[in-house]
């Protein structure tokens, strides 16, 4: 077994850190959790799948539509599955959805940045907050998580749920 310490995945080397790995490795498969480094490998699956990687991620459509949280809500909806209300202006989402409502990254993952909205002066965030926002209806009740599984060819095959009790820098129990 061995370790590589990897470019954070936002950055411009992470993908040929990637390449790299895989070829001086001989790593014939690569599976991740994480919705930033989904997106990114999705751009490079077809090349990874061409050299014999076994890539347990979607490709880039599916990524990309995973990742945006409104396009994910649009997508569900569609297609019969009950969404909450999702806007992105916070004006008309406290208009239409009133308070409280919940606010979270547009492109996120693991629940960092969800936030609870009360009061209509907690409805922006600080300003020197660059990130851009949903906003959706609250539904009271219990927090789940949900997770979709899919198959060597990035196609969805089963989806799981299971009920948030903590959440700690984005990991949850």
């Amino acid at each position: 077994d061995e370790i590589a310490l990897m470019p954070d995945i936002g950055s411009a080397g992470y993908l040929d850190a990637v390449r790299r790995l895989v070829a001086t490795h001989h790593i014939n498969a690569i599976l991740s959790f994480s919705d930033p480094d989904v997106a990114a490998l999705s751009t490079i699956r077809a090349e990874l799948a061409a050299g014999g990687v076994s890539c347990f991620f979607p490709g880039p459509e599916l990524a990309r539509m995973g990742y945006d949280k409104l396009e994910t809500a649009a997508w569900a909806s569609l297609r019969g599955v009950a969404v909450p209300a999702t806007l992105l202006d916070p004006r008309q989402a406290i208009e239409t959805l009133g308070l409280p409502l919940i606010r979270k990254p547009r492109f996120g993952s693991a629940s960092i940045g969800v936030a609870i909205v009360r009061h209509e002066r907690d409805l922006l965030p600080p300003q020197h907050d660059t990130t851009e926002y949903i906003y959706q209806e609250f539904i009271a009740g219990e927090e789940v998580n949900v997770e979709i599984c899919g198959d060597l060819s990035g196609r969805p095959m089963g989806v799981s749920a299971w009920k948030n009790l903590l959440s700690r820098n984005g990991e949850t129990e």
